[in-house]
């Protein structure tokens, strides 16, 4: 469970796409895009060290949460070839280049580019009562294979417009073949692949014009305000439209019921886990995944059956009890698959086969590398795949075996560097509950070195690049005399209840989820200063999202941290119940148990607040900040000020919960790099471009008084 506000922020953003169509045009390409395409080739040279820039380069698809549901590829109707979109930042002139690709599964030819160009695409959907909610995440980009297998369809943005565009499949000539006033958000072929089908929310530029009107007069404000985000009302939730627009003729009209029924059944089931609305069909009847009280929050779940002759069956057997990634039957029905997290913290997957709704299921493979975006084509699951030390490739999983092969590595590259493995480590807090971390020591570790520690977390899941948000680089920590623990935090344990708000009230009361957090984290630290690898003088602490809100109550609970850096802050009375403005405020932190403003209720935040615990905070502090959430931070940073604290921060334009710009991902890198470099390792950063941070950060080691 994690903490009100940064929790509910919906995570994670990085990019958009890019592709280049043909040979001929791939030649065309501008030149910094023109090794978009990985080099398979390339072997035998010499190992080197990771840096920043190493990280923030590496080729990505999919979404950038490594757990994620939605699959990122489309197959095409014989099941022989995959088109996927890559992507790849380029911080010197702060784009990206996108591409779509086309893989062959039985071919010996290396991945084709088809298509090239466009933006990245962000969703802006409607989100806790707000409309058109900027919610600071790329939008997984399906690319989805006409019926007849000649054509691969996908949502392109260029000059602020996101319509489907359609490609050859062999890459020959593509084009728009919607042009909707307002972006469209989701489409599918029409059966007979005349038409495609596509969901826009067309009532938006009336609502928008109305909020303009209004403005003339003044805006009242009012719940449709999110002070951090924009200081203009947002319109209320906007639905859909659903309109058909025809390839060869451009003609459009309005989508019928059934058409717009299977739109939304054929998208939404590529995003979430098969539920009771839709069920996996087996020669058996049919298989979900959910709740047995679907009105009631944490319930038990349990996989259910329905046979053939309507018989409802609830397995009761473990692994039926909990973290279900997916369900999918063999090619002939017999059977039945089913992905699942479990082991200690939910740290491993593990794939299981059902041959009848009333035996106990076989486990076929385990694995802590984590799985993503699975599809059953054919008699293959076929899901992105990622190591702690290796980013995420395409692998085809044999289901009896669990046998994978390796479809498309987009990073072949990334071999030819040092890494430094990690150790998984387990352990529980006080309250019982399971916590795991990885421990990664610097590749020329040698017996008897104790080194400075950089804890980052809050998921330790996949491949462990810069933790959850990706802001801390945790190969290139490591490369510099580091040594890293990235932490996995638990799930607090609640009992169930009936809606958000009070479970919420459960875990806030006394800040147990930040308590159970707390104890974890330092139960991890405990072993790993037990190894006696690192020195417990020099940790550093880091924070994004929910983590900004653990690292707030460890740097006031305990005095381990000699730095610390976080990728937002801070929640206090004040910020809290402001900025997100008055319906996040009143209807669900002070319905969940926040006092409100007007108490100033110290004895509730004396736990949690920096600003109200500014005398007491020793731990120097850096912020790296989107514009679009600075204001949180700004209570803390004046009360530090004040006192004279050791304070930086940085806000960063145009920019959501995850900073998706790749000039500032890379300066964000080298910032949190040098900030540990200086207070943790007594070393100054030789980028030009740091000489002014490096220099104000002595003075305030020396105690002088800022100036601005």
């Amino acid at each position: 469970m994690s903490f009100p506000y940064f929790a509910r922020i919906v995570l994670l953003a990085f990019v958009t796409v890019f592709a280049s169509a043909a040979q001929a045009q791939a030649q065309a390409q501008e030149p910094e895009c023109a090794d978009l395409h990985p080099d398979w080739s390339i072997e035998g040279e010499t190992p080197t060290t990771v840096s920043a820039k190493d990280l923030v380069l590496l080729r990505d698809f999919g979404a950038v949460y490594p757990l994620a549901a939605q699959s990122p590829f489309g197959v095409s109707p014989d099941g022989q070839r995959i088109a996927i979109q890559l992507r790849q930042a380029r911080p010197s002139s702060n784009t990206y280049c996108l591409g779509l690709f086309v893989i062959d599964r039985h071919a010996d030819e290396p991945p084709a580019l088809i298509d090239d160009g466009g933006d990245l695409v962000f969703p802006r959907p409607n989100h806790q009562g707000l409309g058109s909610f900027p919610v600071g995440h790329q939008q997984v980009i399906v690319p989805r294979w006409s019926p007849n297998g000649q054509s691969v369809a996908y949502l392109k943005r260029e000059d602020g417009s996101t319509q489907v565009y359609v490609v050859s499949g062999d890459g020959s000539g593509g084009r728009f073949v919607t042009s909707s006033e307002t972006d469209v958000e989701e489409f599918v072929w029409s059966p007979d692949g005349q038409e495609v089908i596509y969901a826009t929310p067309a009532e938006l530029v009336a609502a928008e014009a109305a909020i303009l009107e209004e403005g003339r007069r003044g805006w009242r404000y009012d719940g449709r305000f999110h002070p951090l985000t924009q200081s203009r009302p947002y319109p209320a939730p906007i639905a859909s439209e659903y309109r058909a627009a025809h390839l060869r003729t451009g003609a459009e009209r309005p989508a019928t019921e059934e058409e717009a029924r299977r739109l939304n059944a054929e998208t939404r089931s590529g995003r979430v886990v098969n539920s009771r609305e839709n069920p996996v069909v087996w020669n058996h009847g049919i298989a979900w995944g959910g709740r047995l009280d679907q009105e009631v929050r944490l319930s038990p779940y349990r996989l259910q059956f329905r046979s053939g002759s309507g018989e409802d069956i609830i397995c009761e057997f473990e692994a039926c009890r909990s973290g279900a990634v997916g369900l999918w039957p063999s090619e002939d029905g017999r059977e039945l698959y089913y992905l699942r997290r479990e082991g200690p913290a939910s740290s491993r997957f593990a794939l299981y086969r059902f041959l009848s709704p009333h035996d106990e299921p076989q486990k076929i493979f385990e694995t802590e590398d984590a799985l993503s975006g699975c599809q059953m084509v054919a008699a293959d699951l076929i899901c992105g795949r990622e190591t702690s030390l290796s980013p995420r490739s395409l692998v085809a999983i044999e289901p009896n075996s669990g046998r994978s092969t390796v479809l498309f590595d987009p990073n072949p590259e990334f071999r030819q560097r040092r890494l430094s493995r990690p150790t998984r480590l387990y352990w529980t807090n006080d309250a019982g509950e399971d916590a795991f971390g990885d421990l990664i020591l610097p590749p020329d570790h040698r017996e008897g070195d104790r080194h400075p520690l950089v804890v980052v977390g809050y998921s330790s899941i996949g491949f462990l690049r810069g933790g959850t948000g990706d802001e801390y680089p945790i190969q290139a920590l490591v490369s510099r005399g580091f040594a890293v623990l990235s932490y996995n935090r638990p799930v607090t344990t609640a009992p169930p209840t009936r809606s958000g708000p009070d479970l919420n009230r459960q875990v806030l009361t006394n800040w147990r989820d930040r308590r159970s957090d707390y104890s974890a984290l330092m139960a991890g630290l405990d072993l790993v200063i037990a190894q006696g690898v690192i020195d417990p003088d020099r940790i550093g602490l880091t924070g994004f999202s929910d983590g900004v809100s653990a690292a707030q109550f460890a740097l006031l609970a305990s005095d381990r941290f000699a730095a610390a850096a976080l990728s937002g802050c801070c929640d206090d009375p004040v910020t809290s119940l402001t900025t997100a403005g008055p319906r996040w405020a009143n209807e669900t932190l002070i319905y969940a148990g926040y006092p409100p403003l007007s108490a100033m209720n110290t004895d509730h935040w004396r736990p949690m607040s920096l600003y109200q615990n500014a005398d007491r905070v020793r731990t120097p502090l850096l912020i790296n900040a989107a514009d679009s959430e600075y204001l949180r931070a700004l209570n803390t940073f004046q009360a530090l000020v004040e006192l004279n604290k050791p304070v930086d921060l940085f806000v960063f334009p145009d920019e959501h919960h995850v900073k998706w710009q790749p000039a500032h991902r890379l300066a964000i890198y080298e910032r949190n790099l040098a900030w540990f470099d200086f207070w943790l390792r007594d070393v100054s950063s030789d980028l030009p471009h740091m000489i002014d941070d490096v220099s104000r950060w002595g003075a305030m080691r020396r105690g002088e008084q800022r100036t601005f």
